[in-house]
């Protein structure tokens, strides 16, 4: 058996397992109940989709094809901290006048 893929989490190695069946190669998950110690082991590299050595080339070639389509190269969205920071000052300037005010 070899690797032909490491997945984030156990839904993109299942994810990828089915790819992989519907293309008649078997392939199973190692490491799937590892991510039930997530206090005691590090989370990456556990989930890991095996095949068979004969369906390697294969198996290989789909999970890079998998990759490159759901790849997340596009800009990274603005931080909301730093597109609603007017707003929030304005929403504490609005309770600090009501708490003032409620004083009077």
């Amino acid at each position: 058996m070899k690797c032909v893929y490491n997945a984030a989490d156990m839904l993109e190695a299942h994810v990828l397992v089915g790819l992989l069946q519907q293309h008649k190669i078997a392939a199973f998950i190692e490491g799937e109940y590892l991510t039930g110690g997530v206090g005691d082991l590090a989370t990456h590299n556990y989930v890991r989709v095996m095949v068979n050595n004969d369906d390697f080339d294969r198996g290989r070639q789909l999970a890079l094809e998998y990759d490159q389509a759901n790849s997340h190269d596009q800009q990274p969205l603005p931080d909301w901290r730093l597109r609603y920071w007017p707003w929030f000052i304005l929403a504490l300037a609005g309770l600090l006048v009501a708490e003032v005010l409620r004083y009077f």
